[in-house]
């Protein structure tokens, strides 16, 4: 069967195509590949190729081989969004394919299936072709019919005869010679002239131009596409430095470089050295469809922002690193500690070392600056860029550059975000070749007008890895990048009796937490309390700004916002600075309008580590913790320091019981037996806490014993 019907030729089979003089014509050169590497490296250095002079600024932004188009053997992309189609022949002489190659063009032309239509001829073509032809054709499109030579009449006939308008399909098109041959080569030469402004060294032209030419072979076999990402990749694939310089494909080539090199790390919480990203947990999204908040309730909404959900092993996901290539607008949807802005880091550092221009910007800032009166697009450009070296107006044509936004923290921007998605929508119309992803938590995410974007859930880890997956970032954390040695020897930590509880495996923040704990102490803490008091450490002992003076004030604020916030979690942002600054003045021996400033200084700093954080709801700003224990255990930790005053607050509730627990291991269990003995308390509506110092293996690790 296999040779039974070997030369039969099927509708399916691609028509045979001698291009621009085959694979090897001319002493060995490829006329379409001289005149494809030729586009390439006016695409580098984001000059015109002056093929269509006159005509139209002909810079070139992509280059197709083989378009089966009206060209077919060349199809250019331009930077204002119009397309050239070349036929590229060698040894051309009047006749036939002569014929056929400019009724193909001039006949696309017509009708408005192409702007432009080019014939590039080798030099050893017929004169007639490359001048009497050349300048007919020209003087045709500019209405002229007087005074033609023999062949530019009879191509004024050919096209009256098709009903075709001289005027009107001459005017865009051209006939033009590249001098490519052995004999006689002055348009590489040219072109090598060209690439000597690009390279940062002298003697790598001839390497680069000997790099582009043997792979537009390539694509011409391959009938692929090249765009400047492609061509930049291509010089560093064969290390080629690029000169640094107001060119696009320097621009681009810096801009990818800066964006690899800020990204190439993520962060541990009480680890100070950086991580390459290599060692990144896998991050996974499902998609889920677009739905408005489930209630206005801002209670509910506070306690489906904070409730951990276990992942389903056999749900259907994907690796987030895959974020946008396929459907290009995206809107990703995190909940408290699962690392949105660690998958923003990932994805940039990706699409950067993939040659695409990202743009990384967070949410907040822009919308403050929006409320100054300034422009969406202009913000995101001057925030992304900054740092890079590199200006807006350096960047601005997205159709050169395969631009790449990354959008983190919509939610942040309270009650402007709705306005800031308006504008990021039109963005996206107005650049319809960007990718776009957007990050939000589901609690402040209130507007419809992304719902036609594509929706995922960033998903936790799964529950039953969290012992390998603690185990990973054990040992990335301990990586030392100036060693020789690959692999860490881990086996000095315990990893082994004290597994990661439920609610550790399936937060990415509290596995990393936790390997942190396990580096410093070798083991994890065998109590509850234990295990909280350490991860509160971690934050305290974090590097900030804050002075060394104003450390104590920092955790006695900390105390006290947890403490009111236990009490009212809805309570407004400004509402608790105010009762935290009231509570705060007495101990400070100062009033509250001056405490306020040591309260806002201390919000700061525990926001820019990591463990308050502001939410919005229906435009209400509030503060909570990135875990409610954290919550509970600093406000034990103010309980304890004010047992008198507080401790019947908490005694009959059923929802305080977690804060005593903590007090009691914090020395709290005296007062709990006197009042417990009170004759003014129902004994009814109290109970002591049962083994409240004992370890709770659901939260700490699985076979944990009592301390």
């Amino acid at each position: 069967m296999a040779g039974k019907h070997s030369n039969t030729k099927t509708q399916n089979t691609p028509r045979a195509k001698k291009t621009g003089g085959g694979t090897a014509v001319g002493g060995g050169v490829n006329f379409q590949a001289v005149a494809t590497a030729i586009v390439g490296v006016h695409i580098l250095r984001g000059t015109a190729l002056n093929w269509l002079e006159g005509v139209c600024s002909d810079n070139p932004v992509a280059v197709w081989a083989e378009s089966e188009g009206p060209g077919d053997d060349l199809r250019i992309e331009l930077e204002n969004n119009s397309k050239i189609e070349v036929q590229a022949k060698k040894g051309l002489a009047r006749g036939r394919k002569l014929w056929t190659a400019l009724h193909s063009i001039a006949e696309a032309i017509h009708k408005d299936h192409l702007s432009y239509g080019i014939l590039v001829v080798a030099p050893d073509s017929s004169k007639t072709i490359c001048k009497d032809l050349a300048t007919d054709i020209e003087r045709l499109g500019q209405g002229r019919t007087d005074s033609l030579t023999d062949i530019g009449t009879d191509w004024a006939k050919q096209l009256s005869k098709a009903n075709i308008p001289a005027h009107e399909v001459c005017r865009c098109m051209r006939i033009r010679v590249i001098h490519a041959l052995s004999a006689e080569d002055t348009n590489i030469s040219a072109a090598k002239e060209v690439l000597r402004y690009v390279c940062a060294r002298e003697n790598d032209v001839d390497a680069a131009w000997n790099s582009l030419y043997r792979q537009a072979v390539l694509l011409i076999e391959k009938r692929g596409r090249w765009t400047l990402q492609d061509l930049v990749r291509l010089l560093r694939s064969t290390n080629i430095a690029i000169r640094e310089d107001d060119f696009p494909a320097s621009v681009l080539d810096r801009q990818t470089k800066w964006v690899v090199d800020t990204n190439g790390h993520f962060s541990i919480t009480g680890v100070r050295r950086k991580i390459p990203l290599l060692h990144l947990l896998p991050m996974h999204l499902e998609r889920m469809e677009f739905k408005r908040s489930e209630s206005n309730d801002a209670l509910s909404a506070l306690e489906r922002y904070h409730k951990s959900t276990e992942r389903k092993p056999y749900s259907e996901v994907f690796d987030s690193i895959w974020t946008a290539r396929f459907k290009t607008l995206a809107v990703v949807i995190a909940g408290p500690g699962l690392g949105k802005s660690t998958m923003i880091k990932e994805l940039a550092h990706q699409y950067a070392q993939d040659g695409y221009l990202v743009l990384s910007v967070a949410l907040k800032p822009i919308a403050a600056a929006m409320r100054q009166g300034g422009a969406f697009s202009e913000m995101l450009l001057n925030h992304s860029l900054d740092g890079s070296g590199i200006s807006s107006s350096q960047i601005k044509n997205a159709t050169r550059f395969n631009w790449v936004v990354l959008a983190d923290g919509l939610d942040e921007c309270g009650s402007a975000h709705h306005e800031v998605a308006e504008q990021i929508n039109r963005f996206a119309l107005g650049h319809p070749s960007a990718r776009i992803v957007v990050t939000t938590r589901p609690i402040g995410y209130d507007t419809a007008v992304l719902s036609n974007w594509t929706h995922y859930r960033l998903l936790p880890p799964l529950k039953d890895e969290g012992a390998d997956n603690l185990a990973k970032l054990v040992s990335a954390a301990s990586i030392d990048e100036s060693s020789q040695s690959s692999a860490p020897d881990i086996s000095q930590y315990q990893l082994g009796p004290n597994l990661p509880s439920d609610t550790i495996s399936i937060s990415p923040q509290l596995l990393g937490m936790a390997a942190s704990l396990i580096l410093h102490r070798y083991t994890l803490p065998r109590s509850r309390l234990e295990l909280y008091s350490q991860l509160i450490n971690l934050f305290e002992e974090l590097p900030a700004d804050t002075a060394p003076e104003q450390t104590d004030v920092a955790d006695t604020v900390l105390n006290i916002i947890g403490w009111n916030l236990i009490s009212n979690p809805l309570i407004t942002f400004d509402q608790l600075i105010e009762r935290t600054a009231a509570t705060l003045a007495p101990m400070m021996g100062t009033t509250p309008l001056a405490s306020k400033k040591d309260v806002r200084l201390a919000v700061a700093h525990w926001e820019s580590v990591g463990l308050l954080e502001k939410l919005f709801h229906d435009g209400t700003k509030l503060l909570t913790f990135i875990h409610k224990t954290f919550c509970e255990f600093v406000a034990s930790r103010f309980l304890v320091c004010h047992p008198k005053d507080l401790i019947e607050h908490v005694v009959d509730q059923p929802d305080k019981q977690e804060i005593i627990n903590f007090a009691v291991g914090q020395g709290l269990a005296d007062e709990l037996i006197a009042l417990y003995l009170s004759p003014a308390l129902s004994r009814s509506s109290f109970k002591l806490p049962q083994n409240s110092s004992q370890g709770d293996e659901n939260d700490v690790g699985r076979g944990s014993s009592a301390v």
